[in-house]
């Protein structure tokens, strides 16, 4: 697998670069991944700021951004704590390269 996190120009970077930056004012920035085995990664951001934020959702899209879903097969939960900073995603599949974002 691998991750393209959506940058601030709303543009993907590529498979092997593991930053980017989100647009929407509710939405996190600098997300990153990091690989911790051959079908999990550690994704970390700096979570939106809002006081009426109650939660954040985190998506996948395996098809360059067309669809977004929670990774179903994983351990987490899609909706994590508003201050919430990172989170393992496991389960993923091989030679399937992912987008990832938290709003």
């Amino acid at each position: 697998f691998s991750l393209r996190p959506l940058d601030s120009r709303l543009a993907y970077s590529a498979p092997t670069t593991t930053s980017g930056e989100t647009l929407a004012v509710l939405r996190a920035t600098n997300v990153r991944a990091s690989v911790t085995t051959s079908s999990s990664i550690t994704l970390s951001w700096v979570p939106a700021s809002s006081p009426s934020l109650s939660g954040q959702l985190l998506s996948l899209s395996p098809d360059g951004g067309a669809t977004w879903g929670y990774n179903e097969a994983a351990a987490h939960a899609p909706v994590l704590l508003p201050t919430a900073a990172a989170t393992a995603i496991d389960a993923l599949l091989p030679d399937t390269t992912y987008l990832a974002r938290v709003d």
